[in-house]
């Protein structure tokens, strides 16, 4: 967690160095009081943005401002479930609802949205929901993703990582 100053810092740094794309992600970007700060620097700088967020905390004052950025390419939203009982189960209590409420701002104000969905023991009879979800949204793609053993994944691997058998029946 590098203090606001040092990220800015930073993205001169990637300038300078001709990085031409930037990805956000976390924990979740929008949880930093700065986050609109560092997304003005990023907009005046000559690189592409995606964020990736669990869209939970983007309301339509969000979205609209997010509309009024220009390098931003993709915002991926995480949908871990087609339904409350496997995406709150995963992701905790409630925030189905608020997927579908960030992300219904997002699609409003014609933002470029796709999906990012981590394959677990909880869900991966639920993916073919899933991509219909998203495509129902509009969403531009939706991208699978096996379970890292890091972060939450590392302290929960052995009850929600696929065993082979499971690996099979999902794909």
């Amino acid at each position: 967690d590098l203090e606001t100053e040092s990220w800015l810092r930073l993205f001169e740094e990637f300038t300078a160095l001709k990085v031409f794309r930037l990805r956000l992600s976390g924990g979740e970007p929008f949880m930093r009081e700065d986050i609109w700060r560092l997304l003005d620097a990023i907009d005046r700088l000559p690189m592409r943005l995606s964020i990736n967020t669990n869209a939970t905390l983007i309301d339509g004052s969000a979205a609209k401002r997010l509309r009024g950025y220009s390098k931003i390419d993709e915002i991926m939203v995480s949908l871990d479930g087609s339904c409350p009982e496997t995406h709150d189960r995963l992701r905790g209590e409630g925030t189905f609802a608020q997927v579908l409420s960030g992300t219904d701002c997002l699609v409003g104000q014609e933002l470029p949205v796709a999906f990012y969905c981590t394959v677990n023991r909880y869900n991966f009879r639920d993916l073919d929901r899933i991509a219909a979800l998203a495509r129902a949204w509009g969403g531009s793609a939706i991208k699978f993703n096996d379970l890292l053993p890091e972060g939450r994944g590392l302290a929960n691997y052995r009850e929600l990582a696929l065993g082979r058998e499971a690996w099979k029946e999902a794909l």
